[in-house]
């Protein structure tokens, strides 16, 4: 009891933490650095938000991406990068759980009025809007309601501020390109990684697994990440982390959902990590690409992914959110049900 009392007592002092780095403006500039509009058209059109948070099914996409080679471009050239990496993520305050979904950056698949391409490529020919309808084509019957984008230095700055990550390196990981300014070099074993060194822990990828093996390197971040941040010095530190990195972050999410999405995440609902199925294909195409299963997207989607199943109408909104508590009459003139 003492234990759970405990681990409770670290996941609400976050929420507190978090939210004050939203209202009371440990950001220096707001969240939004490029105006991409401020509805993505594959958002759905009902309330996000209600008297207790998230009050329907919601749909975040991450996109990492690439540094572009001027370090003084504009923020609409900062932010058009390849992206490196791609998550969907989907909360779900019905079934109380979260899904993320790594999406491999050589993904073969359609990009909407530019043909076939690998997926990383979406960001680049139009930003978060392309990018959203892309991934909503890929896996069928969704909807992306935001979007985050991180230029890496942001991913650099944010380790920084939270004191580094501890992680595993399975092997030497050595590799350097002069063309992206990218140097990697790091010695196998468990130790201490700042956030340059971290970066060239999830950009590796010549360990004959190529995306895969950069996917499952993605997560082990995460997870030392989430190990970090839940230990009451880590907890101290995430305002300072959020400060740094937020310069190179841009997303249309408002304060008040980025407060919603902190609090359910921080409230101990389970979160399960998975890949985009599909294969590398091998000899099968003069470049590399991961082939995705389409027939098991579908399976997963249906299975995992369910519609919003609140309606549109306000009263009935209202309604829904106090009749937790109290029985509600509808006014005269309300739309009936």
């Amino acid at each position: 009891m003492a234990r759970r009392f405990w681990k409770r007592s670290l996941q609400l002092t976050a929420v507190g933490l978090l939210a004050g780095c939203v209202w009371f403006g440990l950001q220096p500039l707001p969240l939004r650095k490029v105006n991409n509009g401020d509805r993505l058209p594959t958002a759905s059109s009902q309330p996000l938000l209600g008297l207790t948070g998230l009050q329907r099914p919601f749909s975040l996409l991450i996109l990492g991406v690439d540094q572009v080679p001027d370090p003084e471009a504009s923020p609409e050239a900062m932010f058009r990068g390849r992206s490196d990496t791609m998550l969907f993520v989907y909360l779900d305050p019905q079934r109380g759980r979260s899904l993320v979904v790594s999406l491999p950056r050589d993904t073969r698949t359609e990009l909407p009025g530019y043909g076939i391409d690998k997926i990383n490529a979406a960001n680049v020919y139009g930003g978060p809007v392309l990018a959203a309808e892309t991934i909503q084509s890929l896996l069928g019957k969704v909807t992306i309601d935001r979007y985050i984008r991180v230029e890496q230095r942001a991913i650099a700055r944010f380790i920084d501020g939270i004191g580094g990550l501890t992680v595993t390196v399975p092997e030497r990981m050595q590799y350097r390109d002069v063309t992206q300014n990218l140097t990697i070099d790091l010695k196998p074993g468990q130790q201490h990684l700042w956030g340059d060194r971290a970066v060239q822990f999830l950009r590796f990828r010549q360990d004959g697994l190529g995306d895969v093996g950069r996917i499952k390197r993605q997560q082990a971040l995460m997870k030392a990440l989430q190990q970090q941040i839940l230990n009451p010095l880590g907890i101290l530190r995430v305002p300072l982390g959020v400060a740094l990195s937020q310069p190179y972050i841009d997303s249309n999410l408002s304060g008040a959902e980025v407060l919603a999405i902190t609090a359910f995440l921080a409230s101990g609902k389970p979160v399960e990590v998975s890949t985009l199925p599909g294969q590398p294909s091998g000899s099968s195409y003069a470049i590399s690409y991961w082939l995705p299963d389409y027939n098991a997207i579908d399976a997963w989607v249906a299975q995992e992914v369910t519609p919003p199943t609140v309606s549109s109408n306000g009263w009935d909104w209202l309604r829904n959110e106090v009749g937790r508590f109290l029985p509600v009459s509808a006014p005269a003139g309300a739309e009936a049900n």
